[in-house]
């Protein structure tokens, strides 16, 4: 017997709504998604920015200071529900979007994601709590009635059509918010380890490139062991928490099933009731052998996946440091022959033309000859 699953949260300050988007739009490091499965996540709204400017826009300017600015919804059903990766998950996701524009108003519902990267798939809408233009969270979610009220219509009008059903009505189990179902999965394991890190010396004439590299070496072996501690512990926590939510729901589901158990065996002999309970256990033990041979099979993909993506990050980084020094020898190379080029000599420049003197006429003094001598009457 597989359940429907309601959760809500309510965010009364903008750095709410910011933490919340920024996990759902993984714009932050999630330890419990798989990144490989990220790309098959559905928004209505292409990014954080764009819900968070619709809420903005939605909320009235006049509002009390604890007002609940947004109600945040959680939808997703028991893992071992059969419906999961068939037509069957679209329809639950639609319908269950589509009950939620029937009580709080088609405009009020900003924005939804389907998280797909994570245990089980689950479906996030982000609710703007609006009556008559003013924010009024309690006329949905105030008291215990109403969250009662809103369970079992929730279950009959979008989980009984597909197979789910709703928890026990009036049991003990309490209302679960998405702050307590992510702090199952993300609670962290406090370690406090004795590092004692050897930083080098940066060497005479050492570049700060290669100084950075042999100092990050020193830092990744010695904090190795600890993430890789921690990153196992922390899958440890996510199988169990997986394992201890679906547990939970079968054995709410086996205390309706106990009664007709007993009804069903009270005809039965005294050896055949052994031989039944006998069978019982055998097939319990090779549940269990089977289940741990899975914990143990998807603990091993996840080791693997997590070392190969290191050493990917490991040969990106290698590569980005060789294109650095391929670029440094570059423009080295480049200085060099700028230095090693003669300096062009300057072309030497034509005097100017000298002015012509205009030359003065100079007169002519004309030769006069000797004038005849009169040479009568003289003797020679």
């Amino acid at each position: 017997m597989s359940f429907a699953i309601l959760r809500t949260a309510k965010l009364k300050s903008m750095g709410e709504i910011g933490g919340s988007l920024s996990h759902n739009y993984r714009d932050r490091p999630t330890l419990n998604a798989n990144p490989q499965q990220t790309p098959n996540n559905e928004h209505s709204l292409k990014n954080a920015e764009l819900v968070m400017s619709a809420i903005k826009d939605k909320l009235p300017e006049k509002r009390r200071k604890d007002a609940v600015l947004c109600v945040e919804y959680l939808i997703t059903a028991s893992p071992d529900w059969v419906g999961w990766n068939k037509s069957d998950e679209q329809k639950y996701f639609d319908d269950a979007k589509k009950w939620l524009e029937d009580k709080h108003g088609r405009d009020n519902v900003i924005a939804t994601t389907i998280h797909r990267d994570e245990s089980t798939p689950h479906m996030i809408a982000y609710v703007v709590p609006l009556v008559d233009g003013k924010l009024n969270a309690k006329k949905f979610l105030g008291g215990r009635q109403k969250l009662s009220d809103m369970q079992t219509d929730f279950a009959k009008s979008v989980g009984e059509p597909l197979g789910l059903v709703r928890g026990l009505e009036g049991s003990k189990a309490e209302h679960q918010t998405i702050k307590q179902y992510y702090s199952n999965i993300n609670t962290a394991v406090k370690i406090s380890p004795d590092i004692v890190l050897d930083v080098p010396e940066k060497r005479l004439l050492e570049s700060k490139e290669n100084y950075e590299n042999r100092v990050f070496e020193v830092l990744d072996q010695a904090v190795s062991p600890i993430l890789n501690k921690t990153a196992s512990l922390q899958h440890q926590l996510l199988v169990m928490t997986n394992a201890y939510k679906g547990s939970r729901d079968e054995i709410l589901a086996l205390q309706g099933a106990t009664k007709t158990y007993r009804d069903a065996v009270k005809g039965l002999k005294e050896e055949d009731k052994k031989f039944l309970d006998r069978a019982i256990v055998a097939t319990s033990n090779d549940f269990l052998r089977k289940y741990e041979f899975e914990r143990q099979l998807e603990y091993s993909r996840f080791m693997a996946k997590r070392d190969q993506e290191k050493e990917q990050k490991k040969q990106a980084r290698e590569e980005q440091e060789r294109q650095k020094r391929l670029e440094r020898i570059a423009k080295e190379e480049q200085k060099l022959q700028k230095q090693e080029q003669p300096k062009p000599q300057k072309e030497e420049q034509p005097l100017p033309p000298t002015p012509k003197v205009e030359e003065r006429a100079t007169p002519q003094i004309q030769e006069q000859s000797p004038k005849p001598t009169n040479t009568r009457g003289v003797r020679p």
